[in-house]
């Protein structure tokens, strides 16, 4: 506008170019001297602090599941029988329905008689039953993961 007021009609193009140049010259100084302190996230961190979270998280799942052990036989039915008679059907490629013989068999050949009957899913006892008695405790718990590990 102070161009067009003097009559230099040449400069109304070259004015604004050169006050965007100094703008991106001054933005770019700020990020090389002040940039240069702050540490570069890298890909490797990214996928570090995933890692992290994943394991904070999957830690986390295990504590509270593990806290189910020590509870009734009920919230032994609901919380922890599925998820192992699911890892020893991943871990046999069996399931009760297809052939009930092989899978008893192999559940109790794995687990012996006394643990057998704390996965097998069709051991579950009526909800009113079970709420009044003691799980097979934590001891039970670890005895199965680690038989399920080995096999």
């Amino acid at each position: 506008m102070l161009a067009a007021l003097l009559g230099r009609h040449d400069l109304l193009l070259v004015l604004p170019s050169l006050i965007v140049a100094c703008l991106f010259l001054a933005l770019l100084y700020q990020l090389a001297v002040l940039g240069a302190d702050a540490p570069v996230a890298s890909a490797e961190d990214d996928a570090q602090t995933a890692a992290r979270g994943l394991l904070e998280r999957w830690l986390a799942r295990a504590r509270f599941t593990a806290e189910w052990a020590d509870g009734s036989e009920q919230e032994w039915n609901v919380h922890l029988r599925p998820m192992l008679a699911r890892e020893f059907e991943e871990s046999f490629h069996l399931h009760a329905r297809h052939d009930p013989d092989t899978y008893t068999s192999t559940g109790l050949a794995l687990f012996g008689s006394t643990l057998w009957p704390w996965v097998d899913p069709r051991e579950v006892a009526p909800a009113r039953q079970a709420a009044g008695r003691p799980g097979p405790g934590r001891a039970a718990l670890t005895e199965i993961l680690s038989r399920l590990e080995r096999s």
